[in-house]
C-alpha cells in the first residue's frame, strides 16, 4: 500500500514540486489574496526573486530562520524561498509577546528574523538584540517588491541549540498547556504529505476554493502550500476567524471548503439564525473537533458536507478521516499510516492511548527540539496522548488527551467531551476543566466557565442546562464563572494556571 501512495507522489524538493505542476498547467490559478490572484508561473517568478534577496541577504543552508508575518502572498513565497534554499524555517505567530518570542528565538538557535516593519510589538528590537542580534539600524537592508515592509534582523551570536537532522525543514512550536512550547522537528515529506491529505479530504477538486483563514505559523495554515499544486485547488486567504462576519468573509473569499478546529464551529451554531446560514458556496467543513452533536447541528443548519480528521502537527497533520457520518468518530486511518491502540495502567483500565507510526521514512516528527525520540517507544511508535478506541466498523474514535481527562468514581471524563458540548451554549465563550480531590473516590470535576460578553446566566443554570445533554457522571460537581482564563501563545487554556480552590464556587450537591 505504501509504495502505491509514494511511487509518484513523493517530490524530494519544493522546487521540483512548483516545476512539475507548471508543467502541467502553467497559468492554473494558485491563491487569491483579496482582489489580487496568483497563477503558478508567478508563484514560480516571485520565489526566485525572494531567493535573490534572501541569498544577497546572507541567508543559507545553514540559517535558522524565523518568520513572524501575517498571510500574504509575500510571505508564502518567502516560505517557498527558504524551503528551496535549504534554510530552516521557523514560523512564528506575531502575535506573541516578548516572553514568548524570546523563548523560541533562543530555544530554536534562530540565526535570522523576518518580520514587517511598524511591527506592533515595539518589543520586537528588544528581544531581538537579548538574543545577541542588530536590529533596523544594523540590520542587512531587505528590500521585497512584493511587500517593501519585510526587515531582516541577524542575531550574530545565536544561543547555543541542538542540532536539527538534515531532512528537516522546519521548526514548528506547539504550545504545551503546562509548560513551553516544543519545537516540532518537521520533514519536507510531512508538509508534502500533510497537503496530500488536504487533497485526499477534498476528493473532486473541480471548483474547489480552500478558504484560509489560519495563520502560515499555524499547521493549519502552512498544511495548505502545496495543495494547489497537487490538485486544481485555489488558496483563497481571508482574515482571522471571527464567528459574527464568517459568512461574509467567506463569501468575499468565494470559499467552498473550510477548515475548523477548537470550538470555532460551536462558535458559528451560536450566531443568531440568518438567511446567510444556507446561501453561501461552502461546500464542506473540514477539521477536528467536531462531536457527533456539533456534526449533525451543522448539516442541518448550514447544509454542508462534514469531515472530521484526525492527527497533530507531529504526525504530518492529518492521519485519518471521517466523511462518511458523525457515528464514525475520526474515521480510518489513510494508507500512508498506521495506528495502534496501548491499554494504558490499571489505575486508568478502560482506556487505550493512540499510537501512530508511517508506512514511509519521514512522515513522522523525529522528535522535539533538543528531546529527539522523546515520544517513541521501544518499537518506533509515536505516543500521541490521545485516547482512543477502534468501532466495529474499524473506524478510530477519540476521547480527548490522556493527561485531560478526570476519573470520576470509577469513570474516565474526558475534559473534550464536557468543554466541546458546553462551547454551544449561547452565553459561554470558552471553559475549562480540571480535576480536583474528592472526599470520597479519586476525583471531582470543576469547571470553569468564560462567559460571552453581556451574557446573563448563572452556575446553577448552566449545571441544569449540561444535565440534559450529559451523561451524569460527565456534569461537573463544581463550577465557577471566571472573568478571565489563563492561555498559552496559540490560545489554549493553561490548565496548569486553573485556580482549584473550592471556596465560593458552585456545589451541584449542595445546591437547592
Amino acid at each position: 500500500m505504501a509504495e502505491t501512495v509514494f511511487r509518484n507522489d513523493i517530490v524530494r524538493s519544493a522546487r521540483n514540486l512548483l516545476e512539475h505542476a507548471i508543467r502541467v498547467d502553467p497559468n492554473a490559478p494558485y491563491a487569491r489574496f483579496g482582489e489580487s490572484a496568483y497563477s503558478r508561473t508567478d508563484l514560480r517568478s516571485e520565489v526566485d526573486r525572494m531567493k535573490r534577496k534572501l541569498s544577497d541577504s546572507g541567508i543559507a543552508e545553514t540559517s535558522r530562520v524565523a518568520v513572524g508575518l501575517d498571510s500574504t502572498f509575500a510571505h508564502v513565497c518567502l516560505i517557498f524561498a527558504l524551503l528551496e534554499i535549504g534554510a530552516l524555517w521557523i514560523p512564528i505567530n506575531p502575535a506573541l509577546k516578548k516572553r514568548s518570542f524570546e523563548h523560541v528565538l533562543a530555544d530554536s538557535g534562530a540565526t535570522h528574523v523576518l518580520y514587517a516593519q511598524g511591527f506592533e510589538h515595539s518589543h520586537l528590537n528588544a528581544v531581538v538584540r537579548s538574543c545577541g542580534g542588530e536590529t533596523e539600524t544594523g540590520s542587512p537592508s531587505f528590500e521585497c517588491d512584493l511587500d517593501p515592509r519585510l526587515s531582516l534582523a541577524s542575531v550574530t551570536d545565536p544561543s547555543p541549540s541542538a542540532p536539527i537532522e538534515s531532512h528537516v525543514c522546519a521548526l514548528m512550536y506547539t504550545s504545551g498547556t503546562t509548560g513551553p512550547p516544543k519545537g516540532v522537528q518537521v520533514t519536507g515529506t510531512m508538509l508534502y504529505m500533510a497537503s496530500r491529505a488536504v487533497v485526499e479530504v477534498f476528493g473532486p477538486a473541480e471548483g474547489t476554493v480552500a478558504y484560509v483563514w489560519e495563520p502560515l505559523n499555524h499547521i493549519g495554515g502552512a498544511q495548505m502550500i502545496f495543495v494547489p499544486l497537487l490538485s486544481d485547488v485555489t488558496l483563497s486567504f481571508g482574515p482571522r476567524f471571527r464567528a459574527s462576519t464568517f459568512w461574509d468573509d467567506v463569501d468575499a473569499a468565494g470559499g467552498t471548503h473550510v477548515h475548523y478546529l477548537g470550538g470555532i464551529l460551536q462558535m458559528l451554531l451560536r450566531q443568531p439564525a440568518s438567511r446567510q446560514d444556507r446561501n453561501h458556496k461552502v461546500k464542506m467543513f473540514w477539521g477536528g473537533g467536531a462531536s457527533a452533536a456539533v456534526w449533525r447541528e451543522c448539516v442541518d443548519r448550514f447544509g454542508v458536507a462534514m469531515c472530521e480528521c484526525y492527527g497533530m502537527t507531529e504526525t504530518s497533520s492529518i492521519v485519518t478521516m471521517n466523511s462518511s457520518s458523525p457515528d464514525d468518530g475520526v474515521g480510518r486511518v489513510l494508507p500512508w499510516f498506521e495506528v495502534t491502540l496501548r491499554e494504558l495502567s490499571e489505575q486508568e483500565s478502560g482506556r487505550s492511548e493512540i499510537l501512530v507510526r508511517g508506512r514511509a521514512p519521514g512522515l513522522i516528527t523525529p522528535g522535539y527540539l533538543g528531546q529527539a525520540d522523546s515520544a517513541y517507544d521501544d518499537s518506533k511508535w509515536w505516543s500521541t496522548g490521545d485516547i482512543g478506541e477502534f468501532q466495529g466498523n474499524h473506524s478510530l474514535a477519540f476521547h480527548g488527551r490522556n493527561n485531560d481527562s478526570v476519573r470520576v468514581r470509577g469513570e474516565n471524563v474526558s475534559s473534550w467531551e464536557v468543554e466541546s458540548t458546553l462551547l454551544l451554549h449561547k452565553d459561554v465563550e470558552q471553559s475549562a476543566v480540571v480535576g480536583v480531590p474528592a472526599a470520597i473516590g479519586e476525583q471531582e470535576m470543576l469547571l470553569h466557565v468564560l462567559l460571552r460578553p453581556d451574557a446573563d446566566t448563572s452556575e446553577p443554570e448552566l449545571h441544569r442546562w449540561l444535565c440534559e445533554r450529559l451523561a451524569k457522571f460527565q456534569v461537573p460537581r463544581y463550577i465557577r464563572i471566571v472573568p478571565t482564563l489563563p492561555l498559552t501563545p496559540s490560545q489554549r487554556v493553561a490548565k496548569g494556571l486553573i485556580d482549584k480552590d473550592l471556596t465560593h464556587v458552585f456545589d451541584a450537591r449542595h445546591s437547592n
